[in-house]
């Protein structure tokens, strides 16, 4: 799936992984979860103050998987969902509730994020963000003992643990 970055500026976008619950949803429960969606944003209020782009990521529980994708823009000081929601996965045990991240637990961390560096499949995308187009040498160092620990490594490394950037399907 490619992702389309809308909008003219990136001045800041963010990504917030938070829990919410969510599921097989009427056009009422999807009106009511974009509804709880916004509560999340606005709680998060002040440390959004500075971005006009918010990517939303939430779960029916910790232990769960299955997440939808929320796409957000503000405009005049009010956040409008623009695309989604969209199912999407997180961690293969879930999502670490606040602060309880553990490196290698299988968790998705929960917290709200910057977004800086892009990685892609694709040679050229529609961004002002800087991107690195991905290959089989690219990896993300995940082995907490590593120098390179939490960091973008192209070609060989000694550390124990890493994800590969280039995944063998992106279905």
């Amino acid at each position: 799936m490619r992702m389309h970055m809308w909008g003219n500026s990136f001045r800041s976008m963010c990504l917030l992984i938070a829990l919410l619950v969510t599921s097989n949803m009427t056009a009422q429960q999807l009106t009511e979860s974009v509804q709880k969606a916004k509560k999340i944003i606005k709680a998060n209020e002040k440390s959004l103050e500075k971005a006009d782009q918010l990517l939303l990521v939430t779960t029916d529980a910790e232990t769960k998987t299955e997440a939808v994708f929320y796409a957000f823009e503000k405009t005049n000081q009010v956040w409008s969902l623009v695309h989604g929601p969209i199912k999407a996965v997180v961690g293969r045990k879930g999502m670490a509730t606040p602060g309880s991240k553990i490196e290698g637990d299988g968790k998705s961390p929960t917290g709200l994020f910057a977004l800086g560096q892009l990685f892609s499949y694709e040679k050229t995308i529609q961004s002002t963000l800087p991107f690195i187009q991905t290959g089989t040498d690219d990896k993300w160092i995940d082995d907490s003992e590593s120098p390179d620990y939490n960091k973008y490594v192209r070609g060989k490394t000694n550390a124990k643990s890493y994800e590969n950037l280039l995944l063998k399907s992106i279905d």
